[in-house]
Order: structure tokens, then C-alpha cells, then sequence
């Protein structure tokens, strides 16, 4: 049979919770191609640095449709680079016809001037003039037709010299794309860290999206720990957790509360707040204390098996013999592991039994062996 005396001390609300040692940082690895593993280049556990090569993956049908896409793509490439040779050529043609055309019509000018002097001094005929005249004039309007036709020819060129070069850099994304899908049956680090859960072999088939392992950055742990989802509306982030490691008293705080509740229970991640110890391991359990509230000075006794048999309803109080406990109704208030809050019903100094009451609950008065 256990006892407590009531006494006056410091109390404060706690909530004892269970939780594991994990990093601060967690980054996975998923497969995004998939394939066969052909190759592993690294153990788990290791330590890896940012883009080291972890596997490689043998996938043929990928290969191949990739290759197939980079051909087509190449194929239009080389479509585009021949339609803006074609449009530079058709530019170059009309600027050389045009300048043909400027030299018959000089040449032609001159034959015309020479033939109205001639014509002047009646040495020639009216009619051989007139021709002159009109081949002059054709050649002039046919400038302005060409000159009109390369205008609205090199507005066109403009146009579609934008397409293609607008069409390139599509397919010139589209090959680099596919490039680095090729290169994505290397599984490469995203982060640095330790490599942990990697059980790959080789031969072993895995699919797009399969999770492969994860790596665990080295930049501290945390505590996670599930909690009664009771106490999920008396959960703020920043409340203070208290542990006892290796004899040390350490202080976190909440960081994070997951609201989802799963099997009666909810999820906090809690940050230690000074010195973390140097002999932390991940995966590794602990036990430790959220606070609820601040401590303050109060009556109490010790927490037992007599509450869930009472409801902290009544309690055996020993009398001032100490031969006997009486059957009494009292009030209690907070508790934590350790202790409850007394508000009514035993005063200070007296004592409670605190067992559990199973075999005596019936009792009105207990008569104790000395």
C-alpha cells in the first residue's frame, strides 16, 4: 500500500510523451524514370555530397524513346535551318534583281536622252523614239514593282524569321529536355547528408515515383513525438518541453503540430532550444515532459492508481493515529506524473493512500497494520 502526505510545493502541468530522435532536414529520394538498377555507387549510411552519383538505372524502351524524340526534333532543327536559308536566299535574289534593274535603267536612260537629241536633229525616226521612250518607262515601273515586292517580302521574312527562331528555342528546350531525362537514370544527391533507408540491389525493378531512400541533412534533430489527442487544444506552438538526457536537463519548445489525428493520437515536432548533445542519434526514443502550464505553489500529493479508481472524487485519509483511513470526499485539481493538485477535502500535512482502492472500494473505513 502506498502513501502521500499533503504538502505545499512548486506544481506545474505536464503531459509525458514519448519521441524519437530525427533530423532537422529529411529530403527523399523517389524514382522518376525507373528501371532496372544496374549500377549502385554508395552504401546507406554514408555521407554524400550534393550531386554525387547514388545509382544508376538500365531502361531500354526510355532510351530508345528519347532517341526518337531527339531525332524528330533534330529533323525540324534542320527544317527551320533550311526554310531561314531559303528566305535569306530569296532576299538576296530580289536585291540582285533589283540591281539589275537599276543598271538596264541606266543604260536604257542614257540610250532614251541620246535618241531625243537625235530625234531633235531629225536623225532618226519619231517611232524609234517613242519605243525607246516606252522600254524606259517600263523599267522604271517594273523598279517600283520590285522595290514594293521586296518591301512586302522582307515584312514577311521578318514575321517568319520570329516564328523560326521562336520554333528553335521551343525544340532546343525540348532537346534539353530530353537530354536530362536521359541523365535522370543516374540517381544523383539532391542535398548533402547521410543516405539512409536505401535498400536498392542490383537487378531490382522499381517505377516512377517508388521511393528509393532518403537523406538526412546534418544540420541538427529534432524530437518527434505523438501526444493524446485529448491535449490537442492545450498544444501551442513555442510551449516548452523539458527532457532528462543522461542525466542533464534539457529544454525544447514545439515547433510544429500536425492536426491529423491518427489512432487517437497527434504529431509535434519540438526544436531543442541551447546545446543539443553530441551522442544524439537518429531512430533514437526518449522520454520527456510537455509543460502545460507555468509552476506555481499549491497543495499536493503524489499521483497514483487511486485516481482512475475514484475520479479524484474521495480518497482514504489516514487519521491521526495512523490505525485507520476513512472514506472522504475531496476535490483535486491539475496533475501531472508525479503529482495532483489538492483543492478540497486534505490538509496539509495529512496523508492519503494512494494504491489503487480495487479490492477496498466499497469500504467506508480501512483499519491499517502498523
Amino acid at each position: 500500500m502506498s502513501y502521500s502526505t499533503a504538502r505545499l510545493g512548486e506544481f506545474s502541468e505536464n503531459i509525458p510523451v514519448y519521441g524519437v530522435v530525427t533530423p532537422n532536414s529529411t529530403t527523399y529520394l523517389d524514382t522518376i524514370r525507373g528501371g532496372i538498377v544496374e549500377e549502385i555507387y554508395v552504401e546507406e549510411g554514408e555521407t554524400v555530397k550534393a550531386g554525387q552519383p547514388l545509382l544508376k538505372f538500365k531502361n531500354i524502351a526510355f532510351k530508345l524513346q528519347a532517341f526518337s524524340q531527339e531525332a524528330r526534333v533534330s529533323e525540324q532543327l534542320d527544317i527551320n535551318a533550311n526554310t531561314r536559308l531559303s528566305l535569306d536566299q530569296n532576299r538576296l535574289d530580289l536585291k540582285r534583281k533589283l540591281n539589275d534593274i537599276e543598271l538596264e535603267i541606266k543604260l536604257k536612260k542614257r540610250e532614251y536622252e541620246r535618241a531625243g537629241r537625235l530625234l531633235a536633229k531629225k536623225h532618226i525616226a519619231v517611232d524609234e523614239y517613242d519605243t525607246l521612250k516606252d522600254e524606259y518607262e517600263y523599267l522604271v515601273k517594273s523598279r517600283e514593282i520590285n522595290l514594293e515586292a521586296q518591301q512586302q517580302d522582307e515584312a514577311i521574312r521578318e514575321s517568319k524569321i520570329i516564328q523560326l527562331t521562336e520554333s528553335a528555342q521551343r525544340l532546343q528546350s525540348h532537346m534539353q529536355v530530353i537530354r536530362e531525362s536521359l541523365q535522370q537514370l543516374v540517381v544523383k544527391a539532391p542535398v548533402q547528408g547521410q543516405l539512409t533507408a536505401f535498400p536498392i540491389e542490383i537487378g531490382e525493378s522499381k517505377t516512377p515515383g517508388e521511393r528509393l531512400g532518403q537523406i538526412d541533412e546534418m544540420d541538427g534533430y529534432q524530437i518527434v513525438a505523438h501526444i493524446d489527442s485529448f491535449y490537442l487544444s492545450r498544444i501551442r506552438k513555442n510551449q516548452r518541453a523539458r527532457l532528462i538526457y543522461q542525466g542533464e536537463a534539457l529544454e525544447l519548445r514545439v515547433e510544429k503540430i500536425y492536426q491529423q489525428i491518427q489512432e487517437g493520437q497527434f504529431q509535434v515536432d519540438l526544436s531543442f532550444i541551447g546545446t543539443v548533445p553530441a551522442d544524439l542519434v537518429r531512430g533514437q526514443n526518449v522520454n520527456l515532459q510537455i509543460v502545460l502550464s507555468e509552476p506555481r505553489k499549491t497543495l499536493m500529493i503524489n499521483n497514483g492508481s487511486f485516481y482512475q479508481d475514484t475520479g479524484g472524487n474521495w480518497a482514504f485519509v489516514v487519521d491521526a493515529s495512523g490505525e485507520k483511513a476513512y472514506k472522504k470526499q475531496i476535490r483535486l485539481g491539475k496533475r501531472n506524473a508525479n503529482s495532483i493538485e489538492v483543492l478540497e477535502g486534505i490538509n496539509e500535512g495529512e496523508k492519503v493512500i494512494t494504491s489503487s482502492y480495487s479490492n477496498f472500494a466499497k469500504m467506508e473505513q480501512l483499519v491499517l497494520n502498523k
